[in-house]
């Protein structure tokens, strides 16, 4: 059964394309020969990029938003949806030199639609290749949610006009199964059957 003091990295594979295994990842905005997906794959020198045009002096405009019926901030966004419903208390960020996320915020969701506000960080320092920030927080939400995105609102840069990030991670645990829930067992029974 999920564990919280046994915290584990997702998604929990490299990712090979934007859908595997129960994930799909996403994006506001791409660059043809740097998908979303490369921010989960895996590899330090593969990196999802933004299109540009996003920043202004560093600083998100109003040209992008996560979703219009929520109070999220406007910014460059990479989101996942996960298989299972989870907590989410550690994300690690590897950005690209002056076009990492300086400022950002990590919003969640059950439906795709109606967003929660999970953290916020601020001033995180240019990355690069293979080094990452970490950041370890309590959510400001108790709930499990499904879909997880992170919200570039700054660049590591005042002349950026777009994010990229070599790797994101997210570490968490997740839901319990709801009461009566027994497919575990069912799986078991089935296999010695």
């Amino acid at each position: 059964l999920p564990d919280p003091t046994n915290v584990l990295k997702y998604p929990h594979i490299a990712m090979t394309g934007p859908a595997q295994r129960g994930y799909v990842v996403s994006a506001s905005d791409i660059t043809s020969d740097a998908p979303e997906w490369y921010a989960f794959d895996g590899v330090s020198s593969t990196r999802w990029r933004g299109s540009g045009g996003q920043y202004t002096n560093g600083d998100a405009n109003s040209t992008v938003q996560l979703s219009s019926s929520s109070s999220t901030p406007n910014g460059s966004w990479i989101k996942v949806e996960f298989p299972h419903k989870l907590k989410i208390n550690k994300m690690r960020i590897s950005g690209v030199t002056t076009q990492s996320p300086k400022d950002g915020e990590l919003w969640a969701s059950n439906n795709d639609s109606d967003w929660t506000q999970i953290f916020t960080f601020s001033n995180m320092a240019n990355g690069s290749a293979g080094n990452f920030t970490d950041f370890n927080f309590t959510p400001l939400s108790s709930d499990y949610f499904k879909y997880f995105a992170l919200i570039v609102t700054k660049t590591g840069a005042t002349n950026e006009t777009l994010t990229s990030i070599y790797e994101l991670e997210y570490y968490g645990y997740e839901e319990n199964p709801p009461a009566g829930d027994h497919s575990v067992d069912t799986t078991f029974k089935s296999r010695f059957n």
